[in-house]
């Protein structure tokens, strides 16, 4: 070390400055200073408040009640019994029923509602836009009533001169492209045309709401067109088959619809593309089979037995993956618990 006042060099214990006598105060070097630390320690971890359960979501019914399991087992018990009792009613009722067409129509409607207001309500947690949802039933439905049907009849035409009508060939191609492809790729048009960048697509689930609206939208308005044809039994037969297995294939559709637009928001366009495409063929393939089984079994029972356990099935599946629900854009480790 070195005097201060007149820079002589001086032993590391010197008190007094040998040659000049100053008095040497004690201190601490610069290159010993403490540093002040270089990072902030991070806060304590405080635990999210609890999300609050939107209102339609609330009750024993929603799929976030603690007795879910065993509600979503009833539901379809009830389900299954509800539409075994319409079938045999219509089935003792016959052609022979007599009733008003305002009748008739408000029968035919009553599924395609109840089936509206249980999607709604299994969307637990945020609810969607029903400006939205009211864009895609009533779009869906005006171009079943102006595009579908003429699509349909051509397509049939065009099958017709190359195939035997008669011909089980004939029923396949109908049933699966002329019929499936038409009404469910129309569905899909609508759906990926006015959801697919709105902001309000958030949630995986989401693309299940979307999807089983235009779906009912669809059935809604076929259904308008043969209860006004055929009557009020058509409105019962249809109520526990054609309406609910729409329902059906538009939950279909946005189960992979959802899983398509969650890979869309991590960068993976392959997946993105491939859950897309799934999301058109799945209802196809339903819905031409469903239609072939029905063209062509000889068993009523066999048919309605089909029908009953796939609505069972899928109304389980969707309220699993209500309780499942997860946002899409965060790049969640858990994301894949759907597929």
């Amino acid at each position: 070390m070195f005097c201060p006042n007149c820079g002589s060099q001086l032993d590391g214990g010197a008190k007094f400055c040998g040659n000049c006598g100053a008095r040497l105060e004690a201190s601490v070097p610069p290159s010993y200073q403490p540093a002040e630390p270089s990072f902030t320690p991070p806060p304590f971890d405080t635990p999210e408040p609890p999300r609050p359960i939107p209102w339609h979501s609330r009750g024993k019914l929603s799929p976030l009640h603690p007795g879910a399991r065993r509600l979503s087992v009833a539901f379809v018990l009830a389900l299954v019994a509800i539409q075994t009792v319409l079938f045999l009613l219509f089935t003792l009722m016959g052609d022979g029923v007599e009733t008003g067409m305002l009748t008739a129509q408000l029968v035919g409607f009553v599924p395609t509602a109840a089936l509206i207001v249980y999607l709604f309500c299994l969307d637990s947690i945020e609810k969607e836009p029903p400006g939205l949802l009211l864009k895609l039933f009533l779009i869906e439905g005006i171009l079943t009533i102006v595009a579908v049907g003429p699509v349909e009849l051509a397509l049939e035409w065009v099958v017709s001169l190359f195939l035997e009508e008669d011909s089980l060939f004939f029923h396949i191609v109908d049933n699966l492209i002329c019929v499936a492809l038409v009404e469910e790729g129309f569905k899909y048009l609508v759906l990926k045309k006015f959801t697919w960048k709105h902001p309000a697509f958030n949630y995986r689930f989401d693309g299940i709401v979307y999807a089983a609206v235009t779906a009912l939208g669809f059935a809604a308005f076929e259904n308008f067109i043969y209860v006004s044809e055929y009557g009020f039994v058509t409105a019962l037969t249809r109520l526990v088959s054609a309406v609910p297995g729409h329902c059906v294939d538009g939950i279909l559709m946005g189960i992979f619809y959802g899983l398509a637009k969650q890979f869309d928001a991590l960068g993976d366009v392959v997946k993105a593309k491939r859950y897309l495409f799934f999301s058109l063929l799945t209802p196809i393939a339903e819905h031409g089979f469903y239609d072939f089984f029905a063209t062509f079994t000889d068993s009523v029972l066999l048919f309605y037995g089909y029908v009953f356990l796939l609505n069972a099935v899928v109304f389980v599946l969707v309220w699993r993956l209500a309780q499942k629900d997860e946002v899409i854009y965060a790049q969640q480790p858990q994301f894949a618990t759907w597929q």
